[in-house]
């Protein structure tokens, strides 16, 4: 039901073409799993459908960091971006389903953009205004900021953990 078929594309018409475009969605941690997944493919599509879009092809990463791009789905979308696609759209959950990570996230949006391919959140407004253009760009500093401090008070914890000689989790 997600993905458009071919019978569906057959459906298009001059008068009423359907944008297609992509889904972009991560979870990062053992602490998420699928239902994260489900859950961003829900706002992805409800998104898509009720803006003229089918969404074509999605790109999953379960378990990445958002932190960089070493990230399967992730390198497959660029690459497939880079040639050629017969999507122009990518659809992202919100900015920090794309990265935790400022400069990575705009070097890819301007990437993207130079390939005439958009990023729109489905979750968050940003219009192509000096406003909008801002406001995106304090989001994905504000999503590293977030990053960055949740990182900071996890080894913390860990620390203090180990001075008692607790255990942290996973295999010791």
């Amino acid at each position: 039901w997600l993905l458009m078929s071919n019978k569906m594309r057959k459906k298009a018409t001059p008068r009423n073409p359907k944008k297609l475009v992509v889904s972009y969605m991560r979870y990062s941690s053992d602490n998420q799993n699928e239902n994260s997944i489900k859950y961003q493919r829900s706002r992805n599509v409800s998104y898509a459908a009720a803006n003229n879009m089918y969404v074509v092809k999605e790109y999953i990463d379960e378990a990445y960091t958002g932190r960089n791009s070493r990230r399967p789905a992730f390198q497959q979308m660029i690459e497939d971006a880079k040639n050629n696609p017969e999507w122009d759209t990518i659809l992202i959950f919100n900015t920090n389903r794309y990265f935790r990570n400022a400069s990575e996230a705009l070097h890819y949006k301007n990437l993207l953009k130079k390939l005439g391919i958009k990023i729109i959140s489905v979750t968050q407004e940003f219009d192509n205004s000096p406003t909008g253009i801002l406001m995106e760009t304090v989001s994905f500093a504000l999503d590293a900021y977030s990053s960055n401090i949740s990182a900071l008070h996890t080894h913390s914890g860990m620390r203090e953990k180990a001075k008692v000689a607790s255990h942290c989790g996973g295999t010791p």
